[in-house]
């Protein structure tokens, strides 16, 4: 596929059949993605930085030097032009497709920001002044609900923006600030790779702590992929592809990965046969989809019963994380005790430890019993052993 011109952005639709690419000239080109011939082509007004396609693969967003537009495949304009300060150098359809995240980069005249817009009518809903990182392109990911925006700003910070009230729920910085690059969310949700100079590190979403084992790369990572499975990162000329299990504990990689991203592109009520090429066994689904249309099996209740199963499956897997919290908050708790009681080794007292009830009923007050509280007092001033 030649374009013909300095290629600045491109992007695939997410069923696989069409490739865009952008150019330092404007000019935008849909590609087959299986016969590899152009499918339309136009230009717009100014050289385009950014592009992407919508999750159900009917438009395309573009962003150029101080505008964002959204056109139809054929390059028809739907939305736009979106005003910006600056270069649009980046654009991100939400998963559900109902927003478009814009980010313009910083200059001498214009600061920075990342915006997001309503795909149907281009209303502006989110205006922020987070200053998207200068070394890459890849400086925003969205999350699997579309109700969070992750985006990497200067200072190597990872902020989260919350699309329903526009506000930042957290900030906190990645493993270095050596020339922050790219970031990307898993499809399950749970973690985030974040890229900084040669190196990789990985992010839970919800407690935003360090997880796993750092990447290094030998030269600056460019960009970042993740699947269900592995990690692919480019640094210069080589694509590295890594298995996530080698990276990452095993509570962060699940089953249930697959049928988020099922049920995030609607193919709920359709044949079974697209959810099998969603499948990681597809081959194998393929040939076993075959008898199953030979024996006459109802697809559709096929289909139903699969998806109940996998609600079923996501309602078990979420109570077996909220039970093994639990436990784990119990662990704690009883280290805490014991840490407490190993330091002071002190007996826990009570004002009779040698008294008895004829004691307590002869003296209320036992502190006026002389020797009672001379007992008292040695019993709570000598170390003993704990009995645990």
């Amino acid at each position: 596929m030649d374009v013909g011109d300095h290629i600045w952005d491109m992007a695939v639709s997410r069923d696989g059949k069409w490739v865009v690419s952008g150019t330092s000239s404007g000019l935008v080109t849909v590609w087959n993605a299986k016969s590899h011939e152009k499918a339309s082509e136009f230009t717009g007004k100014e050289r385009l930085w950014a592009v992407d396609v919508s999750p159900d693969g009917t438009k395309i967003a573009t962003g150029s030097d101080l505008t964002a537009c959204v056109w139809s495949l054929s390059g028809q304009r739907l939305l736009g032009p979106l005003e910006h300060n600056y270069l649009v150098a980046g654009v991100k359809f939400s998963p559900n497709g109902c927003l478009i995240a814009t980010a313009a980069r910083q200059s001498i005249s214009a600061s920075g920001s990342v915006r997001i817009y309503d795909s149907q009518n281009g209303r502006l809903l989110i205006d922020t002044q987070i200053q998207p990182s200068p070394c890459n392109k890849q400086f925003f990911a969205w999350a699997a609900d579309s109700k969070w925006l992750f985006i990497l700003s200067c200072g190597a910070i990872i902020n989260c923006l919350d699309v329903s009230t526009g506000t930042i729920l957290s900030q906190w910085p990645i493993h270095t600030r050596d020339r922050p690059g790219c970031i990307a969310v898993a499809p399950n949700g749970r973690f985030i790779a974040a890229s900084a100079a040669k190196s990789v590190s990985f992010w839970d979403t919800r407690t935003h702590k360090k997880i796993g084992s750092i990447i290094k790369h030998k030269t600056f990572v460019r960009s970042i992929a993740i699947s269900n499975d592995d990690i692919a990162t480019s640094a210069s000329t080589t694509i590295t592809l890594m298995r996530l299990g080698d990276i990452l504990p095993s509570e962060y990689l699940d089953v249930m990965a697959r049928d988020e991203e099922i049920l995030s592109m609607g193919v709920q009520g359709t044949n079974p046969k697209d959810i099998i090429k969603l499948s990681p066994a597809h081959d194998g689904c393929s040939s076993a989809l075959s008898r199953i249309q030979g024996e006459g099996v109802d697809l559709e209740e096929t289909n139903q019963s699969v998806l109940a199963e996998i609600y079923d499956l996501r309602a078990q897997n979420e109570s077996l994380h909220k039970v093994i919290a639990t436990l784990e908050n119990t662990v704690q708790e009883l280290r805490t005790d014991l840490a407490v009681l190993s330091a002071t080794q002190i007996r826990p007292s009570t004002p009779f430890v040698h008294g008895t009830r004829t004691r307590r009923k002869k003296s209320r007050d036992w502190k006026h019993s002389p020797v009672a509280y001379k007992t008292f007092l040695h019993n709570l001033t000598t170390p003993i052993t704990p009995q645990i």
